[in-house]
């Protein structure tokens, strides 16, 4: 109460609370007898208490994938706004672009299994679906990282990160804190050991602090280009975030994966930009 708050101001006293493996924080609301931890369930959460409209039901489809990072935080600051608290805390830790749909906020997940799906459209590029610009690299070769090191676990009373993980292509088995993959081994031979370094206040499972790295280094370890297409209203139901395989008649690529990351309509056709997937590990894309 407020005497109680007086007193601890007054004796300068901090107090702390922890929530046990057994009984948790909050309660999912989306499933029953288990807490609210996946990120996938988290960003539901908060957007459900947000006033900007949302696509729920992509959210929902979305977030068995979301759901392998769990969160382990708390929001002690009542002025934070449901959205501005996910893109500071939780949205930078999974793979996903928000977009605006025609029913709201949706994901566009950078989902690395997704070049095993059984629903990948095949394209080929012809006078109702041509290429009308360049292939443009995504990033800079500078900007490539492949040396990636997450501080989390945060001690709050000490201020001090309590756990660490380092993703590296050059792995000291002798240091329990490193691990590698073939990922950032083969993006380090291309291009050379980049290194980043992060942390965060919401991660306290060394699990998830380890596949948040992974997820990143997928990406950010190579330099995937895209391009745009024009087609024909008829590929209206070519939706953001579908898989393609495509292939250019003019000898550019040949049955090359990628994914739609942007949608458009021209008053005349459709627009789609097509971000192609560089797999370091199990296809390098060669254009002739």
């Amino acid at each position: 109460d407020y005497s109680l708050q007086l007193l601890l101001r007054r004796n300068k006293t901090e107090m702390w609370a922890v929530w046990d493996q057994t009984n948790g924080g909050l309660p999912s609301p989306f499933a029953a007898d288990a807490n609210l931890e996946g990120a996938g369930d988290v960003i539901r959460w908060a957007l459900s208490r947000s006033s900007v409209p949302v696509d729920h039901g992509r959210w929902a489809a979305a977030a068995p994938f979301l759901n392998r990072v769990k969160i382990g935080t708390y929001i002690n600051d009542a002025d934070a706004s449901p959205w501005d608290w996910l893109a500071d805390q939780v949205l930078p830790l999974v793979p996903v672009t928000v977009v605006r749909g025609p029913d709201g906020l949706a994901p566009v997940i950078h989902d690395p299994e997704w070049t095993r799906s059984s629903q990948i459209t095949t394209l080929i590029e012809a006078p109702d679906f041509r290429r009308v610009g360049p292939f443009v690299p995504e990033r800079d070769p500078e900007d490539v990282v492949n040396h990636l090191t997450m501080e989390f676990a945060k001690g709050w009373i000490a201020g001090a990160f309590k756990r660490r993980v380092i993703l590296t292509p050059d792995r000291d088995r002798d240091d329990p804190e490193q691990v590698t993959d073939l990922y950032v081994q083969v993006s380090s031979r291309r291009y050379g050991t980049r290194y980043d370094a992060d942390d965060s206040l919401s991660l306290y499972d060394e699990a998830s602090a380890l596949q948040v790295l992974q997820w990143r280094a997928r990406f950010l370890g190579q330099v995937p280009e895209s391009a745009e297409y024009e087609a024909d209203m008829t590929y209206g139901w070519l939706r953001l975030g579908d898989p393609v395989r495509m292939t250019d008649t003019d000898g550019e690529q040949t049955s090359v994966l990628g994914i739609v990351i942007g949608r458009a309509w021209t008053g005349t056709a459709w627009r789609f930009r097509i971000l192609y997937d560089d797999d370091l590990v199990r296809e390098p894309r060669e254009r002739t």
